[in-house]
C-alpha cells in the first residue's frame, strides 16, 4: 500500500506527537508499505526515513497576528498541493487540522483517513476564541470530505463517527523496545510526571498538592517550569533519551489528572505508555482506552475537580513500590497491548478495508 501522511510538525524537532508519527511511519515501512510524509510546517516532502525528497522554501514572514497566521495557512495549503501531486498514494492519513481554502483539492480522489486525538471544538475554545469560531464555522467542510476515522478513544470515535463512514478505535501506542525495563526500589519513592506547558488538563497543580501532602516521597515534573520545594523538583524540557533515562530511576508515573477541563472522560496519553513500557505503575484521572479495570499496576482516580483521594493514593504507592511482580506485569502489558507493532498492524488492516470498499 502507498500512504501519504500529512503532518503539521517539523520532523527535526522532538515532541510526543512527532515521536508517535515517526514510530507509526517506521512501523508501516517495516510492514512493507511505501510511505511519504508531507509537512505543512517545513513545506517539505519526505520519504519513509524522513529524508527530504523535495522542498518549497517560500514562507510568508511578518508579525504573528491573526491575519498573518491565516495568510500563512492558506499559502502553505497552496504549496502543499504542489508537493502532494508528486505522490501516488492509495491513502492520505492526517490528524485533525484547521480547514483552509484549497485544502480539499490537496486530497484529490484519494482515500482520506483522519486520526482524531482530541475534541477539536473544546480544545480550540480553550486556546483562542477566534480560532474556536473559525473552526466551528468551517470544520464541517473538512469532515464531510473524510472517508474514514481513527479515534484514539471510544469516546472520540463516538463523537466523530458518521453514518456510512468507517470508524475504528486504536488507542495511542509506544515502541516498547526503545524503553528499558526498570525494577527500582528507592528508599524514598520517586514519582514522575511528563507534561507540556500551557495544558491545564494535565493537572500540574494537583501534582503539587500530592507533593505537599506526601512529604516522604519525591516528585519530579518534566516539561513545564515551576517552583521547586524540598520534595518537588521541576526538571524542565528534556531530550527524549534523558527523559527516558530519568524515568528508569523512578518508581511510579503520573498521568493527566484534570482531563475534565478538556471535556473528555477517556484518553490514552503517550506518557502513560512510556511509564508502563519501563515497568512503572501509574496514577491517572480518567478512563484509559486500553487498561482493564482494577489492573494491579494502575490507580484510576475520578475525572473531576476534586479527585485526589489521598488515602487511595497512599495505599497504592505502598502496594506497588518495590513489588517486582507488579512492574513485570506492567511491562508485559505494554508489550502485548500497547506496542506499535500491535497497534499499526490493526491500523493497516483498517486502511485495507477502506481502500477495498472504495474500489468496489
Amino acid at each position: 500500500m502507498k500512504i501519504l501522511y500529512l503532518i503539521d510538525h517539523d520532523p527535526s524537532l522532538s515532541s510526543g506527537v512527532m515521536n508517535k508519527i515517526k514510530s507509526q511511519v517506521s512501523t508501516w515501512v517495516q510492514l512493507g508499505h511505501t510511505v511519504s510524509v508531507l509537512s505543512s510546517t517545513t513545506l517539505t516532502l519526505y520519504d519513509g526515513q524522513f529524508t527530504a525528497v523535495d522542498a518549497l522554501p517560500r514562507k510568508l514572514r511578518g508579525r504573528s497576528n491573526r491575519l498573518s497566521v491565516a495568510a500563512r495557512l492558506m499559502m502553505s495549503t497552496f504549496l502543499l498541493r504542489k508537493l502532494s501531486k508528486q505522490v501516488d498514494a492509495d491513502v492520505i492519513y492526517m490528524r485533525y487540522r484547521l480547514y483552509t481554502p484549497r485544502l480539499l483539492s490537496l486530497f484529490g480522489e484519494r482515500n482520506l483517513i483522519m486520526e482524531i486525538n482530541s475534541d477539536d471544538s473544546t480544545e480550540y475554545k480553550l486556546r483562542s476564541s477566534w480560532t474556536h469560531f473559525y473552526n466551528k464555522a468551517t470544520r464541517g467542510i473538512l469532515l464531510s470530505r473524510v472517508d474514514a476515522f481513527v479515534g484514539v478513544s471510544e469516546e472520540l470515535s463516538d463523537r466523530f463517527s458518521s453514518p456510512g463512514k468507517p470508524c475504528v478505535t486504536i488507542a495511542n501506542g509506544i515502541d516498547v523496545a526503545q524503553h528499558s525495563f526498570c525494577n527500582n526500589n528507592n528508599a524514598h519513592p520517586k514519582l514522575v510526571f511528563i507534561g507540556t506547558p500551557g495544558q491545564p488538563w494535565h493537572g500540574i497543580d494537583k501534582v503539587e498538592k500530592m507533593a505537599e501532602k506526601f512529604q516522604e516521597y519525591m516528585f519530579y515534573i518534566i516539561g513545564p517550569a515551576g517552583k521547586d520545594t524540598d520534595n518537588l523538583k521541576y526538571l524542565g524540557v528534556l531530550p527524549n533519551s534523558a527523559a527516558n533515562e530519568f524515568i528508569r530511576t523512578c518508581d511510579i508515573g503520573i498521568g493527566s489528572l484534570s482531563l475534565h477541563l478538556k471535556g473528555l472522560t477517556e484518553a490514552s496519553p503517550l506518557k502513560t505508555r512510556q511509564y508502563l513500557a519501563s515497568g512503572l505503575p501509574i496514577i491517572y484521572g480518567y478512563r484509559d482506552t486500553d487498561i482493564p479495570a482494577n489492573s494491579s499496576f494502575a490507580l484510576e482516580l475520578l475525572n473531576c475537580k476534586d479527585n485526589l483521594d489521598f488515602a487511595a493514593i497512599k495505599k497504592f504507592i505502598i502496594a506497588v513500590v518495590g513489588d517486582a511482580h507488579v512492574k513485570v506485569t506492567a511491562r508485559l502489558f505494554a508489550e502485548s497491548a500497547l506496542d506499535y507493532r500491535v497497534k499499526e498492524k490493526e491500523r493497516i488492516l483498517f486502511f485495507d478495508k477502506v481502500v477495498g470498499a472504495s474500489a468496489q
